[in-house]
Formats: C-alpha cells, structure tokens, sequence
C-alpha cells in the first residue's frame, strides 16, 4: 500500500515514488523507499549511521529470537521466583536480559488494554524491527519506518512482512491520520527537534488513536547540553559515534502541553533519581503521572514513557524537509566502508565545526568524533581509540600535531576515507605532519588519527593530541 504516501517536501501525494505537485523522485535503497533526504542538521544521525558499518551484518535478530526473549520476559513478569527464573536465562541472555526486560515491561503495560488486531501500526525509528515483529504477532499492519538505511536494510531482510520505509521523523512522510497507532520505543532520545517529532507523531495519528513512546532518559529543563556532555563523556559507544542523547523534560512535553485540549497524556516514569519527592533513594518502579504533574517533573531526571490518546485533529503545519544536503541513495552506496562514509559528509558538515581548533568549545559533535571533554588547565586535548577533524584548505600543504600515547601503540592517519600514513607513539610527544597537497583548495576534508593497536582497557584506548597547524600561515589556523 503506497497510498498514504506524501512527499516531505510539499505535502503531495507520491505515486511511484513520485511526487505529483513538486516532481520529486524518491530512490529505493537497499530494497526499501527512502521519502526523505538529509539535511546538515541531521549530521550527528549521520555519524552514527556510519559509527554502524563495521557492524552491518551483525545487528540483526531473527524473528524467533525476538519471540524467544518476549517469551523469556513474559515469563519472568509471570514468574513466583523470580531470583531462580533469573538464574535460569543468565546463560543464554547474560546481564543484558534485565535492560531487556525494562524495556519490555514498559510497553506490556502501557499497551496491554490495546486491540491491535487489523490496525495500522506505524513504528517510528524502528531499528532492525524488534518492536514492529512484536506489534505485528498482534495482529497489527505496521509500517516501519528508519533513519538509518543499514538498519532498514537488516530490518528488511529479517523481517519482509512488515512495510519498510526510510525517513524522517521531524518530515513524516505520511498522509494525515493515517494511522491507529504512532510508537517509538528507546528511539526519541536518538532524534532532533523533538517538539516538531512529537506534533509529526500527532499529525499522522487518527483522533481516537493512541501515542506510545518508552525508554527515554530526561534532564532537568533548566540544565544546559553540558551535562549531556558530562554523562556520555566517558561513553565508548558515543566516543565511537553513537548519537545518545538525554533531552530536557520540556522537549518531550512541550507539544502535549500546547495542544493539551486534543490530547488526553498519561506520563510515567521508571526511573527517577531522588524518588517522588526528590529527596529520597532512586525510584525503579513503573510510575503514572498525568500530564499537569509537568511541573513537578521538569526539574528532575530520570526515564520517561508516554501514553497519548488523540481526541480530535490537532492543528498546525506538518513538517518538512526545507533542501537538503545528502541524497540518501549516495550515502548509502558508501556505506560499505565507515571511512569512505565518514569523508562523504565532508561537504555537508555544518560551518561550525569547520577549522575546530583544539580550544573551541567541547559540542557533541566533538565527542561523536572521539573527543574528550577537556580537563582544567588541560593544553592538550584527549581522544578515544580515534580523533577526527575537518578542515577547510586554503594554501597548506601539510596539516602537522604532536601525539603521545602512555600506552605505547601503532596509529594510523586517514585522508578523506584513504591511509595517508602510520607512526608510533608513545609517552613521549611525537610530531606528525601529513600531506594534504591533493587536496582541491577550498575543499573541506576529514582526517582522522585511529588507533590500530588493539586496546585491553577503556583507558588505555586513549591518546593525546596537541600544537595541531596548517603549514601556510596565509591559512591563519594554528591552535
């Protein structure tokens, strides 16, 4: 069924991956439509879609999988003893079965009183479709839709009787109240502009149907992006490229609240640092507020779940993507090589983090890119297993840094997705400078130092990097 497609672009109907008003031709990538493009704001998801590649045949589930660890998880809701039911999965499904189960818990009790049976599902940021198998086994028609084209890739595969479409979730590229019911599970955290995600959500929603979403972590509405700094600081997945985010309470609420007369909003924590009062231990059960607790909520942290009943057509305008910067067919032909994706977004990367230098502001950018968040009167900056840059040439013929590494270790600079040269490094400083002579003036390029000696620590994946240049002076970049 094509036929509550629209385009993201100017809201027309799309036949044959078409659209009728404006002409715009939607590709097929990896079996599936993508009705969408990428924009430069999208370039943190982007990072993370490349973060992927070297895991592309490897994050998938097979069908009887997920219905082994739902059975696994309703057994263990069900279970008398559950200390022995524990001990009985360790095997199989080690420490993980418990984050697993969290998350399993939230949505049985915030869908269990829900027929699904024959209704239009539509699972936003679905991943390798875990949850839409699980939606599906209930009888709904789900439409998945993904960001990232390697995991609807996997998705597609593993699961080819559910409807896959790549996408946005800030443009949805879908008709309005097309659908019974909007879930997003652990993936709200991942996306930008979520006010705009959440009225997207509402839009393609039919009055009368309901909005799930589960598994998301919230800050305090009057803290600032560094603390989400400081948490995922020391994270090797984020380090790695991985976008974690952990939005402010408003950002989820805010579009509930402004149309609070449409919808009727269930909130429910499951975990809330400092307990219901604030002052006490940490709170880890499942509990239910009602969306004019807010205030009493918006300076807290914790995890967050939402269950959203639309009564009537919620007005304003749906949103679109405005340009845009990547065509998703492109990156996803590169996508078999995590350099080669990494040096295709040289172009789009945003003016900003152009030319960084090694004292600019830490951003999340900085971080997705393997560094870390300075130290006090540091002069050097840190980096994980790898440090990435982009930069802008003018006249240089050669981009040169210090290196040193406690951990003695073999390292490699990477050109635009190609090895351009390999040292050592030890404790003592080590000056590198790589040519970047090929490179066409006014071309913004990546380089990247990885690490190719295999770390046994967190720790001792790191290195330092310093008194980073460019050779010609007329380039005025020297940090």
């Amino acid at each position: 069924m094509t036929s509550d497609l629209e385009c993201p672009f100017c809201g027309g109907a799309i036949n044959n991956l078409s659209c009728s008003e404006c002409g715009h031709k939607f590709p097929q990538i990896l079996g599936s439509p993508f009705i969408g493009a990428y924009q430069s704001e999208d370039i943190l998801g982007l990072i993370e879609i490349a973060a992927n590649v070297p895991n592309r045949k490897s994050v998938g589930l097979a069908p009887e999988t997920v219905e082994e660890i739902e059975g696994l998880c309703y057994g263990y809701y069900t279970s008398t003893d559950k200390v022995e039911f524990l001990a009985s999965v360790q095997d199989r499904h080690g420490p993980y079965f418990l984050n697993r189960y969290a998350e399993w818990e939230e949505v049985h009790e915030l869908t269990a009183d829900i027929d699904l049976n024959g209704k239009a599902v539509l699972d936003v940021g679905a991943g390798v479709g875990y949850d839409s198998h699980r939606l599906a086994s209930k009888g709904a028609n789900v439409t998945a839709i993904e960001f990232s084209p390697i995991l609807q890739e996997v998705g597609a595969a593993n699961f080819p009787k559910i409807r896959w479409v790549g996408g946005m979730a800030h443009a949805l590229p879908f008709a309005d109240e097309s659908f019974d019911m909007v879930f997003f599970n652990a993936a709200l955290h991942h996306m930008r502009n979520l006010p705009t995600v959440i009225f997207e959500a509402l839009r393609v929603l039919r009055p009368g149907g309901t909005l799930i979403t589960t598994c998301d972590s919230f800050r305090p509405d009057n803290t600032s992006i560094s603390q989400e700094l400081q948490i995922f600081d020391a994270d090797e997945a984020v380090l790695l490229g991985v976008n974690e985010q952990v939005p402010r309470f408003r950002d989820f609420t805010d579009t509930l609240i402004l149309h609070s007369d449409c919808v009727r909003v269930d909130l429910y924590t499951h975990t809330l640092y400092g307990g219901i009062d604030g002052n006490g231990p940490n709170a880890t059960q499942l509990l239910k507020w009602g969306l004019q607790d807010a205030d009493r909520l918006r300076q807290r942290s914790g995890s967050l779940a939402m269950r959203v009943k639309k009564l009537k057509t919620v007005p304003g305008s749906r949103g679109k993507i405005k340009g845009y910067a990547l065509q998703p067919d492109h990156f996803a032909s590169l996508l078999t090589d995590q350099a080669l994706a990494i040096s295709s977004l040289a172009d789009f990367i945003p003016k900003e983090y152009v030319n960084r230098k090694l004292s600019a502001p830490h951003t999340k950018f900085d971080l997705l890119n393997g560094w870390r968040m300075p130290r006090e009167k540091e002069v050097h900056r840190r980096a994980f297993k790898r440090a990435r840059w982009f930069f802008s040439r003018l006249l240089s013929k050669s981009v040169t840094f210090d290196v040193r590494s406690v951990h003695p270790a073999s390292f490699i600079v990477v050109l635009n997705g190609k090895p351009a040269s390999r040292f050592e490094a030890n404790a003592d400083w080590r000056r590198v400078s790589v040519n970047i002579g090929e490179v066409p003036a006014r071309k913004t390029f990546a380089l990247e130092i990885q690490r190719e000696t295999p770390a046994s620590t967190f720790e001792e994946g790191h290195f330092e990097v310093s008194r980073l240049s460019m050779s010609n002076p007329l380039d005025r970049f020297i940090v």
